[in-house]
């Protein structure tokens, strides 16, 4: 987006606001916490039991899952019906009815721990389809933060970076709303002061008096017992994340223009629930850091029913022989391998003869097959991004070409 600079109206500004789960609005329940509301915990557990996930038999969890994945896009379309006043629903943020007005939408209620494919897809896809059919409302929300850097922000972030969509603000807290010395305030107050700001199109995380976005955060503390250059309970491993105080202020000096629905060519206008779900299903990742059974690695790598995998090697990008090999094999078949690092702060390269990349210029020269760079992405920011690659049937090096583009737009290539 250009930034022009004009005043911004003091009136309060439109925006949607998602519930999807977290500890935020969690109530306690024989000393536990736990979500309450549309589609919370003891809901969506019934609709596992209903499904058969119980059941004392051999189970296909594959075809469970997309079932599951179906009746949450069902509930998902009736509950993104239903709306509240936000400044009714979230009372007690100090001063909300001054920053903004809109919609409350409950999708979920329940803890982020049960975000996985099967919930991820309906409520991304939701999210972007009312994106772009509303372009001009701002998407704000809040969710757990057990996956909060794992799961729908990533996301969005990789399905809208290449958009003028206006950015999609979500938060969330360490402690319920109730809580003595509760977090959700401030961090809520931060939100709706942040909304407008003069953010590139994409996804971010507003927490902990910090603005954070979604190619660039992590969780490293559940219980806010130590810093980590400042950072409490999500870190920026690139040193990204920028202060909210900062933002705000720039809100008085720089305007964003009209925000605009992507063209109906863009992939963020043509998701279906299914479809992604199969698409982050066929995207595979194999970690090195989890010392698994070689066969085990190998046996994902060539596995017939994924689409992509990415691998998650030591260092700058270096995997042991028969790791190797069987990317070659994989590759030379058409399916995309992406090597990240597993580092906190990693990036690939071919410094040496370790190095997956290499293949390029060995095993792979001459055959037009080739094993893709995730440059600095983490792994799961890579699987946001290749899940895209997936939906839209992209080859390698058009799926390279995308990776390129999209970390070049977040500072994650050298």
């Amino acid at each position: 987006m250009v930034l022009t600079k004009s005043p911004l109206p003091d009136e309060p500004r439109d925006i949607v606001f998602f519930k999807l789960g977290g500890t935020w609005d969690m109530v306690k329940i024989n000393g536990k916490l736990i979500g309450s509301g549309i589609l919370d915990d003891e809901t969506l557990h019934k609709i596992e039991s209903s499904l058969g996930y119980y059941k004392k038999r051999e189970r296909n969890f594959l075809k469970l899952e997309l079932s599951l994945a179906k009746k949450i896009e069902e509930a998902t379309t009736i509950n993104g019906k239903r709306s509240l006043d936000i400044t009714e629903h979230l009372r007690w943020v100090p001063r909300i009815a001054k920053r903004v007005k809109g919609k409350f939408i409950p999708l979920f209620s329940g803890d982020s721990a049960h975000l996985r494919p099967s919930l991820i897809a309906p409520f991304v896809s939701h999210l972007l389809k009312f994106a772009n059919d509303n372009p001009s409302v701002q998407i704000t929300g809040a969710q757990g933060t057990d996956s909060a850097d794992i799961s729908i922000l990533t996301l969005l972030d990789a399905f809208t970076f290449d958009t003028s969509l206006l950015p999609i603000l979500f938060t969330g807290s360490n402690r319920s709303h109730g809580e003595w010395n509760s977090d959700a305030p401030k961090n809520f107050i931060d939100l709706t002061q942040v909304v407008g700001a003069n953010l590139p199109s994409g996804a971010y995380w507003i927490f902990a008096s910090h603005v954070y976005r979604a190619s660039d955060f992590v969780k490293i503390d559940p219980l806010e017992s130590r810093r980590i250059e400042n950072y409490t309970t999500f870190f920026s491993p690139r040193l990204t994340a920028r202060h909210t105080k900062k933002v705000i202020e720039e809100n008085h000096i720089f305007r964003p223009p009209l925000a605009t629905s992507a063209p109906k060519s863009h992939i963020s206008q043509k998701i279906k629930a299914a479809d992604l779900y199969q698409a982050l299903t066929k995207t595979s990742i194999v970690d090195l850091g989890d010392q698994k059974n070689t066969e085990e690695d190998v046996s994902e790598i060539l596995n017939d029913k994924t689409r992509a995998v990415i691998v998650a090697a030591h260092s700058l990008g270096n995997v042991n022989n028969p790791i190797k090999h069987a990317c070659v094999q994989a590759a030379l078949k058409g399916k995309l391998i992406i090597v990240v690092s597993r580092s906190l702060i990693g990036e690939v390269n071919e410094r040496y003869a370790a190095s997956l990349l290499g293949v390029n210029e060995k095993e792979l020269l001459g055959s037009g097959k080739m094993v893709i760079s995730g440059h600095k992405m983490n792994k799961n920011v890579a699987k946001a991004v290749v899940a895209r690659a997936v939906l839209e049937k992209l080859d390698q090096k058009h799926t390279q070409t995308l990776i390129n583009v999209y970390c070049e737009s977040r500072t994650l290539i050298s």
